[in-house]
């Protein structure tokens, strides 16, 4: 939805529509180079959060601009629109590969049509959006239509928080795969600080230490259970 609706909103930001909706086009390059740049090294899940947060904070901030700032100013807000497509666009790039490597194998197919389906629904929703300037006038019916883009993308970037990082992780295969998927790596770190706290423990530290290395074994024997079940 804010991909799409950020391209149609061009024609309401001050300025020549043409020259604005070719710079749109012209940062969505950009976003793809940091899509290039980052995902093997970032990761999926950090630079996705980014570019949503960071593209949706830039279309929330047009209020201020449109709000407050004489016609002198207006290119800032063309400015900031741009930002938003740029992280739009990166983290519409970054999301077909992320949400494939979250799905598991057996349903990864089916699980990416419904995804790919809800976007095409979102892209059906943007034009209406992008025209939300014609219900309310004045100054804040300018802004509305980058408002809501900014809020969907910042809300969206805040969900992918629970989400797990994907790379250089094995994929999941099976149903149970994916429920436990990024779990083992939360209890790895849980034992190292309970491995942490058992040598500050002084009344019973051999004890302490044989709960946590107990638990730890446990761990290790389900992940290779995983493991022979991806194999």
């Amino acid at each position: 939805m804010v991909y799409y609706g950020l391209s149609l909103n061009s024609g309401n930001l001050a300025g020549n529509l043409y020259v604005n909706f070719e710079l749109m086009s012209l940062v969505e390059i950009m976003g793809y180079v940091i899509c290039l740049l980052g995902l093997n090294r970032v990761g999926r899940k950090l630079l996705h959060i980014t570019c949503l947060i960071i593209g949706g904070g830039a279309c929330l901030s047009t209020i201020f601009t449109v709000l407050y700032a004489d016609k002198s100013l207006e290119w800032i807000n063309i400015v900031l629109a741009l930002v938003g497509k740029c992280g739009a666009a990166a983290a519409f790039a970054i999301i077909y590969i992320y949400s494939a490597e979250l799905f598991p194998t057996v349903l990864r197919n089916s699980l990416m049509g419904v995804t790919c389906l809800f976007a095409r629904a979102g892209g059906m929703i943007s034009p209406y959006i992008a025209d939300l300037d014609k219900l309310l006038t004045g100054q804040l019916g300018k802004a509305l239509p980058l408002i809501v883009f900014g809020a969907t993308a910042v809300a969206g970037g805040i969900m992918c928080f629970i989400l797990p990082e994907t790379l250089n992780k094995p994929l999941p295969e099976t149903l149970e795969n994916a429920v436990d998927f990024g779990r083992a790596s939360k209890r790895l770190r849980r034992h190292a600080q309970d491995v942490n706290d058992c040598e500050h423990n002084e009344d019973k530290p051999l004890q302490h230490l044989t709960e946590v290395n107990g638990d730890f074994k446990s761990l290790l024997s389900n992940d290779q259970s995983v493991a022979k079940t991806i194999v």
